[in-house]
């Protein structure tokens, strides 16, 4: 099913997604929040969701754009990511805070940590989904812009005629290193 390397991968990818959070709350600390924040002291701010929701998307997008990395392993190690965020609390709220809690605020917690990797899941699969659909949309409307709105036959036929001088250039600069390479 998967090789080695993709879980050597899927690894990587996982602790990298918890650096990011790290990071953040060493450049950014009075925008950074814990999940339990949002059920214990109700202080986040949607600018603040906003910000980790933006940062697993361009984490996402820019690890699969980068490294050409398949969809289903940067999900995968993002899950794997956000359940190592978690874990800790999952496995014993009780003592993860030091404050005592009641046990309808630990079934909270709970939720609130699920949903974490749950949204973490749903960003990275929207964001590698959806980016390119815009990004292609924004790359054609600027060409089409360029070309002076001629229309997707006008497109084409300008990209035809760009890949038959690119396809020349490559055939004539073939030609002359084989040329070279005989004399030589």
């Amino acid at each position: 099913m998967y090789s080695n390397f993709d879980l050597f991968i899927i690894l990587i990818i996982s602790l990298a997604f918890v650096s990011i959070f790290r990071i953040q709350r060493a450049l950014t600390p009075l925008k950074y929040f814990s999940n339990a924040d949002m059920v214990i002291e109700n202080s986040i701010s949607i600018y603040q969701l906003v910000i980790r929701y933006i940062l697993i998307g361009i984490f996402s997008i820019t690890i699969h754009f980068l490294f050409d990395i398949s969809e289903i392993i940067i999900i995968l190690g993002n899950f794997f990511g956000a359940f190592l965020i978690v874990w800790p609390v999952l496995l014993s709220p009780k003592f993860s805070y030091e404050t005592y809690m009641p046990y309808n605020l630990i079934l909270e917690v709970y939720i609130v940590h699920i949903l974490f990797i749950v949204s973490s899941l749903l960003v990275t699969y929207l964001s590698l989904k959806l980016i390119p659909l815009f990004a292609s949309t924004t790359t054609d409307y600027i060409s089409n812009i360029l070309i002076g709105g001629g229309g997707l036959v006008f497109n084409d036929f300008i990209k035809s005629i760009l890949s038959k001088k690119i396809r020349i250039n490559v055939e004539k600069a073939e030609k002359e290193f084989n040329d070279s390479m005989e004399n030589n």
